[in-house]
């Protein structure tokens, strides 16, 4: 059993596994805190982590938060957003299922494509049954997963279409839950490493400094 306890005595603190409460604040902010015992650090951080992540999360309509690799949309914010643990995890299942021209699981609605040639997405078309085809297609829109088809930066996409009906609050909600996955890797490396440690100096040395220069 590891403890923490302070120079002086007055702080003992059991942080079990150390491993495994690391484990448990990444799983969920706080609960590895809770883990060790530490309840009003536990509280804190979970109340504050988790509801900067989902107020990200709600003002991104749900879009911010997924998981991608695909050309012209490397989502490396996600990185950092995984770190809120499991509030995540569907947007990892999304990916792992991610295969092309496969919809989604857990679509929450459809999006349909121009059915005119003069939609810049068909230009380059000029066969009218396809263009027939295509305007009648439905694209999904998963929940917590990427963009559905490719992502160009000529064309119009779903990508592009999340930007224009979302407008500053897509950059505002993935600067929220990618704070609150930055301020829980800090919780983890806590629940780990256990409180801060701070030395105080002893009485020589303070007496030293009260000392007038000769």
């Amino acid at each position: 059993m590891v403890f923490y306890e302070s120079p002086k005595g007055t702080v003992r603190v059991e942080l079990g596994n150390r491993y495994l409460a690391a484990f448990y604040a990444w799983l969920l902010p706080g609960a590895g805190h809770f883990y060790q015992g530490r309840y009003t650090k536990g509280l804190v951080f979970s109340l504050t982590i988790l509801t900067t992540y989902f107020v990200g999360f709600w003002l991104g309509d749900g879009r911010v938060v997924y998981a991608s690799w695909k050309t012209n949309d490397v989502r490396w914010q996600f990185v950092v957003q995984c770190m809120v643990g499991a509030p995540t995890f569907p947007a990892i299942i999304q990916a792992v299922n991610a295969k092309e021209n496969v919809a989604p699981l857990w679509i929450r609605n459809y999006r349909y494509p121009a059915n005119d040639g003069t939609h810049t997405a068909f230009s380059r078309i000029t066969d009218p049954a396809e263009l027939t085809r295509l305007g009648k297609r439905k694209i999904p829109d998963g929940f917590m997963a990427a963009p559905f088809g490719m992502v160009t930066t000529t064309e119009p996409d779903v990508l592009s279409a999340w930007h224009a009906e979302l407008g500053h609050n897509f950059d505002i909600a993935t600067l929220y839950t990618f704070v609150a996955g930055l301020l829980n890797l800090l919780v983890i490396y806590d629940a780990l490493a256990g409180p801060g440690m701070y030395f105080e100096g002893s009485e020589d040395d303070d007496d030293d400094d009260k000392k007038p220069d000769a």
